[in-house]
């Protein structure tokens, strides 16, 4: 609490008020976080699934891969589009750089010789 704060900014300062955190007589875990939770493993698992998928590309040197979400997503399709063209975006530039990098080691090898 601070001199001059409001009732409504020592509760904001303080994370919020909650209706299912004030009761007393609930059991178990609080269901708004489990569903919080839920939804933001799901996100994680999403994101790390476009990364492998793009990392198998890579090393395969394939120009693009599978951007369909996994199988029981909850997610909105527009979130695993947004990771799925994120994903797309970092394989064509470490393509690109890797062609760049083979290249100018071929011409160095040229001149060397």
């Amino acid at each position: 609490y601070r001199p001059l704060m409001t009732v409504r900014q020592a509760i904001a300062v303080a994370g919020g008020f909650s209706l299912l955190r004030a009761r007393t007589n609930q059991a178990g875990p609080d269901p708004i976080d489990l569903r919080r939770d839920y939804e933001m493993i799901w996100g994680e698992y999403t994101r790390e699934y476009f990364h492998s998928a793009r990392l198998r590309a890579e090393l395969d040197k394939q120009e693009n891969f599978d951007t369909q979400p996994p199988q029981g997503s909850p997610l909105a399709p527009a979130l695993a589009a947004g990771l799925a063209k994120a994903e797309a975006e970092a394989l064509k530039l470490s393509l690109n750089n890797f062609k760049q990098e083979q290249s100018f080691v071929e011409k160095g090898a040229k001149d060397a010789a």
